[in-house]
């Protein structure tokens, strides 16, 4: 999101959602895709799309990678259409995929920032002003806790965890062992989860088989 703004949890906010689609367009290798949305959007889509199997189908098809640091660490991000760069999920002004759209779309115009306390810092996007000339009046707070579920602040939460030693142990893999590394963090991160199951405990368990692949991968290069 642009123009962002830190803001405070008990801040009051006048927004209203236009349909205009105007925060759908240009937003090319901007809506991440989080481990959580990719879960819950291959679901989704399997129930309506018969070419729809896996994560890896919907990965193929509605995502790209986006490399975030040169140690390896990539994540997914939505891809767009045409020359205004729209959403691929939007149709006529309208999200194809509204009950399960990403947590980014969903708490649009706020974002949290997870702290070491274990808390957020909310942020807002002011980029389209006409948001927010109508509509409800509301606090940072509710509508964070509206929008922003607990599976995802506990999703949240592994991530800020384990992510400093994911990132350490990236940066000391060797160049020849970095495609392992990222097939290694991709596989564990987007594709290893089993549809059928919940999906916090898979995302705690991956954590730790992929810090494991990690220092296999090491020790195989490094000693």
């Amino acid at each position: 999101m642009k123009n962002m703004r830190p803001i405070e949890w008990n801040e009051r906010i006048r927004f209203e959602c236009c349909g205009c689609g105007a925060c759908c367009r240009n937003v090319h290798q901007s809506v991440p895709l989080e481990s959580l949305d990719v879960y819950r959007l291959t679901k989704f889509l399997k129930e309506g799309d018969s070419a729809i199997t896996c994560v890896e189908d919907v990965l193929a098809t509605y995502a790209e990678e986006v490399l975030l640091a040169t140690c390896g660490y990539v994540t997914y991000v939505l891809k767009t259409t045409g020359d205004e760069q729209a959403c691929i999920f939007l149709k006529d002004n309208r999200c194809m995929i509204q009950p399960v759209k990403p947590k980014a779309c969903r708490t649009y115009p706020l974002s949290a920032e997870p702290l070491g306390s274990g808390g957020f810092r909310f942020h807002i996007s002011t980029e389209y002003p006409h948001h927010f000339e109508a509509g409800i009046i509301f606090k940072a707070r509710d509508w964070m806790k509206r929008y922003f579920t607990e599976e995802e602040r506990a999703a949240t939460a592994i991530d800020y965890r384990e992510l400093p030693e994911i990132v350490r142990l990236l940066n000391q893999v060797p160049e020849d062992g970095l495609p392992a590394a990222v097939f290694c963090f991709l596989q564990y991160k987007y594709y290893k989860f089993d549809l059928e199951r919940p999906f916090l405990e898979q995302y705690e368990s991956n954590h730790k088989e992929l810090l494991s692949a990690l220092r296999k991968i090491l020790e195989r290069l490094c000693y």
